[in-house]
C-alpha cells in the first residue's frame, strides 16, 4: 500500500536524492515519484526489491502446487511412465 508520505516529485527527489536514498534503505518503503502531478515511476530499495521478488516467486510456487493438486483431484492426471513412453515416442516421430 502507497502512504501519502510514499509519494514525492521527481524534481525534489532529484534535489534531495541522498536523503531520498537513505530513506529508502532505512524503511525498506517505495516511494512513487511524480512528474506534472501524475505517478511516473517507483523506487526502490535493492535489497527490499530482492525479497519482494523472492516473496512472489514462492507465491508463484505455491499457486502452481495448487493448481497440481486441483487437476490431481479432478483426475487430470497421468502416469508418468506412461507419459515419458509417449514423449519419447512423439520424439522418435519428430527426428
Amino acid at each position: 500500500m502507497i502512504l501519502p508520505t510514499d509519494i514525492e516529485t521527481l524534481d525534489n527527489f532529484k534535489r534531495r536524492s541522498k536523503r531520498q536514498i537513505h530513506q529508502l534503505k532505512k524503511t525498506g518503503r517505495p516511494t512513487v515519484l511524480t512528474v506534472n502531478g501524475k505517478p511516473a515511476v517507483v523506487v526502490q530499495d535493492a535489497g527490499a526489491y530482492q525479497r519482494q521478488m523472492e516473496r512472489l516467486m514462492q507465491l508463484d510456487v505455491i499457486d502452481a502446487v495448487r493448481q497440481g493438486a486441483a487437476d490431481a483431484d479432478a483426475g487430470r492426471v497421468e502416469d508418468a511412465a506412461k507419459f515419458f513412453k509417449r514423449l519419447r515416442r512423439q520424439r522418435r516421430g519428430r527426428a
